[in-house]
């Protein structure tokens, strides 16, 4: 009997497996490709964690600084619990002023595909629709077709996006010269309404545009560089428009397509550079993820990326959401403490693993073990207040010139506020509207537009307010001039040798001879 149910099982076995291999032969190889490169990213990312415990510890603690776009990609190919996630990015939202237009949307756009009913998501989309230049009406649209109501109709946001159109075909934040990136986020803004012949239009001479930018390697370069954001963006338009990016004879340059372009960047561990043979990027490995999963979404016949599954606006709340203005992701001038703290700190830990050694012998709890771990307990104490470096903003700022060990050059930085009305009625700011003359500061590999402005507030003890995770940094204030503060279209924008790059401070990599010029501008986005 027992020899039978083996033969039996072994048979039900093979055919599950011949099965699996028919359904696997079935799928096309391109979506085997996405599907193996978010498989990748997310084993890299988990840590060994399952995707529930990664959602509610890792990506529930970086609510607000980096965990979106994944909470994103997870809310559009699968079925989890968002529950301590949304918490904590209501709770992020509460305790922090968000002045950007597009940063609000974009936090309105998570919480609805996580199935949030909170008053925010409905507040932003009739709030902040067309305040920030073209991302913000793009923003908004998505905001408006998933249930959203917004100020303008989706009608009229579509207006103002086509309005917005450049001679090329494309758009772009600010310039007369169309970005790729921007182009590739309008079209999937555009994407649900592609029936209209004013949208289909111009559709088409987008794309027409974004295949003459495309490279020979398949990719897409943004200011000079090739990059896997530009790649993935132009994959999730083309997935929203229902064009396969990597069949498509439009977008196939010398055999390659936008998707090979973006594995070229994958690093062995999973993670992705923002350059060839760079280093990791937070940014570049989230927005591939984004890419990967549009293309499986596409493949599998389900609507676009940001046709979201669970968005409930029928049920979202009408209660009006308050913020305070205190930011706690403010830095670097909250920091508070001195390094004095640490003699008395360890002393203290010491004291307690004494306290809990007498607490273990009065208890006549003195096996060995109990000690071992009271011993490893104050072990790490000790090495928390060893390594964790707490400063006043006195100990931070008016730090001496940086001595770079291995300098590949220098690069220039200069700080201006000119455009902002009325200078001389503004006792915080400079009456010529130079906060920062130019100066030379050396650089070493990999250092960023970023890592030289924070080294330049810490020397001039100039106010530096910024929010955000790695490479993802976001500079809302310099010197106590904020954005927004001017105007809806009013903040600071950085510019390398002339030119606006197209990414974060934190994500461009400095090179010798580089200009860099912060600037306070009326016109975000214009």
């Amino acid at each position: 009997m027992k020899r039978k149910l083996s033969a039996l099982f072994c048979c039900l076995l093979c055919l599950l497996l011949c099965f699996g291999a028919l359904t696997a032969s079935a799928e096309s190889p391109d979506a085997e490709r996405a599907q193996a490169i978010a498989d990748g990213i997310l084993t890299f990312m988990q840590e060994g964690k399952d995707t529930q415990a990664w959602i509610d510890s890792t990506l529930s603690a970086q609510a607000g600084v980096g965990a979106e776009w994944y909470i994103l990609c997870l809310a559009q190919s699968g079925d989890y619990d968002f529950t301590a996630y949304e918490r904590s990015l209501l709770s992020y939202l509460d305790k922090n002023t968000v002045p950007s237009a597009t940063t609000k949307q974009k936090y309105a756009l998570i919480l609805a595909a996580v199935g949030s009913t909170d008053a925010y998501i409905l507040q932003t989309a009739e709030s902040t629709v067309g305040t920030l230049g073209i991302m913000s009406y793009a923003y908004g649209l998505h905001l408006a077709h998933n249930g959203y109501t917004a100020a303008f109709s989706e009608a009229q946001i579509i207006d103002e996006i086509l309005a917005l159109q450049k001679d090329d075909g494309g758009w772009a934040v600010s310039g007369s010269v169309s970005d790729a990136d921007v182009t590739a986020m309008v079209l999937q803004a555009l994407a649900p309404y592609r029936d209209a012949k004013e949208v289909s239009d111009a559709i088409d001479r987008a794309l027409s545009l974004l295949s003459k930018r495309q490279t020979e390697q398949g990719g897409f370069l943004s200011y000079g560089v090739e990059n896997p954001e530009s790649a993935a963006q132009v994959v999730i338009a083309l997935c929203s428009l229902g064009i396969d990016p990597c069949t498509d004879a439009r977008f196939i340059k010398n055999n390659r397509s936008p998707l090979d372009s973006m594995e070229s960047f994958a690093l062995p561990d999973g993670g992705y550079a923002h350059a060839k043979g760079g280093a990791y990027s937070a940014g570049a490995t989230a927005q591939v993820l984004c890419a990967a999963t549009a293309y499986l979404r596409f493949a599998e016949g389900q609507p676009p990326l940001y046709a979201l599954d669970h968005a409930c606006p029928d049920k979202a709340e009408t209660a009006p959401v308050t913020k305070p203005e205190a930011d706690s992701q403010t830095q670097p001038e909250q920091m508070q403490s001195s390094l004095s703290y640490k003699p008395y700190a360890c002393a203290a830990v010491l004291m307690l693993g004494a306290a809990g050694c007498a607490v273990l012998i009065i208890c006549k709890k003195r096996h060995y073990k109990n000690f071992i771990t009271l011993g490893i307990a104050v072990t790490v104490l000790l090495s928390a207040v060893l390594l964790i470096d707490i400063r006043t903003p006195e100990d931070y700022y008016g730090a001496e010139d940086i001595t770079k060990q291995s300098p590949i050059g220098t690069v220039t930085l200069t700080i201006r506020c000119d455009a902002v009305p009325g200078l001389d009625e503004i006792d915080h700011l400079p009456s010529d509207g130079i906060m920062l003359r130019t100066e030379v500061y050396e650089i070493e590999a990999g250092e960023t537009v970023y890592d030289i402005l924070v080294e330049a507030a810490r020397k001039h003890s100039l106010h530096l307010d910024a929010t955000g995770v790695g490479d993802a940094m976001y500079v809302r204030g310099i010197g106590h001039l904020y954005e927004m503060e001017h105007g809806d279209l009013s903040g600071w924008n950085y510019k390398v040798n002339g030119n606006i790059p197209s990414m974060g401070c934190a994500a461009y990599t400095l090179s010798d001879g580089d200009v860099i010029v912060w600037e306070y501008t009326l016109t975000v986005g214009k």
